[in-house]
């Protein structure tokens, strides 16, 4: 369970657990549907074939199921980022020292502490973007993968 630091201060009795993140709750049962789906699509030859191998259950997950699935869940990581990344109600919420804002919070208070200065907004907001697209470059192949997996019937 992580902790994130909550009004009352840092660390100990003032820390509120991730489970009580509102966006998070919704994430895996969004992630429920297209992993099953994902899972569903693995082709039951392979199971007889991993089967007469002499592969159990586990080795059928770790070593068939989970490597053809492996675009789906990148996919879906990708998108967990994402969704992670762009909160901005509940970081807002919680944190009461401008110290330990996000960088949507900061961007926020940068538009209305400096109207006078656009380029330190902009820059915010380019500095802000690099990890997002950081995290698409690298994952670039996984997310073209998990979204066709299953586009293609054969």
């Amino acid at each position: 369970m992580q902790i994130l630091p909550s009004p009352g201060g840092e660390g100990g009795s003032h820390c509120l657990p991730r489970q009580f993140v509102p966006e998070d709750q919704f994430l895996p049962a969004l992630h429920q549907q297209p992993m099953l789906q994902a899972f569903l699509q693995v082709p039951k030859e392979l199971r007889e074939a991993a089967d007469m191998d002499g592969l159990g259950h586990l080795g059928f997950l770790r070593e068939v199921a989970v490597p053809l699935v492996r675009p789906t869940m990148g996919a879906l990581g990708l998108f967990s980022f994402l969704a992670t990344w762009n909160q901005y109600l509940w970081p807002r919420l919680v944190v009461t020292e401008s110290d330990m804002n996000t960088v949507q919070s900061g961007l926020r208070l940068l538009t209305t502490a400096d109207i006078d200065k656009p380029n330190l907004v902009y820059a915010g907001t380019i500095i802000a973007a690099v990890p997002i697209f950081l995290v698409l470059i690298l994952f670039q192949r996984q997310l073209v993968r998990g979204l066709t997996a299953g586009a293609v019937k054969g």
